[in-house]
C-alpha cells in the first residue's frame, strides 16, 4: 500500500510539475503574440503612410507653389463654397460681361482705380 502512496504523490507532483510548464509556455506564448501583433502594427502604418506619400508629395509642391509655410498640415481637398460665395461670383462674373459687350459696341471699359487692367483694355479699344 505505502507504493501505492507514493506512487500517487509521484502523480501529483508530475501534475503539478506540467501545470506549471504549462503556465509559463502561455505566458511566453502571450509575449509572443504581442510581439507579432506590434509588428504587424508597424507594417501596416508603414502601408499607410506609403499610400499616403504621393499625396503629401503633392501638398508639398502645392504649399512651395502658394507660398504656404511648410510647417502647416492641409487638407488636400477643400470645402465646396458657400452660397454667398456662389452668387457674388455669379455677379462678378455678370458685371464683367456687361463691360466686355459695352467694349464690343464701340465703348471703353475703365477699371477702378486705373492701373495696369485699364491701360490693357484702353489699349486693345
Amino acid at each position: 500500500m505505502s507504493g501505492a502512496g507514493q506512487l500517487g504523490q509521484l502523480g501529483g507532483q508530475q501534475f503539478g510539475q506540467q501545470k506549471d510548464i504549462l503556465g509559463l509556455q502561455n505566458q511566453f506564448g502571450g509575449q509572443q503574440q504581442a510581439q507579432q501583433q506590434a509588428l504587424m502594427n508597424a507594417e501596416a502604418q508603414n502601408f499607410a503612410s506609403q499610400q499616403r506619400y504621393p499625396y503629401q508629395q503633392l501638398e508639398f509642391m502645392s504649399n512651395i507653389l502658394r507660398g504656404t509655410p511648410m510647417g502647416t498640415v492641409q487638407s488636400l481637398y477643400t470645402p465646396p463654397p458657400s452660397t454667398a460665395q456662389t452668387v457674388a461670383s455669379l455677379g462678378l462674373g455678370a458685371a464683367g460681361i456687361s463691360k466686355l459687350a459695352g467694349m464690343a459696341e464701340g465703348g471703353m471699359a475703365y477699371a477702378n482705380g486705373g492701373g495696369i487692367g485699364a491701360l490693357a483694355l484702353n489699349n486693345l479699344v
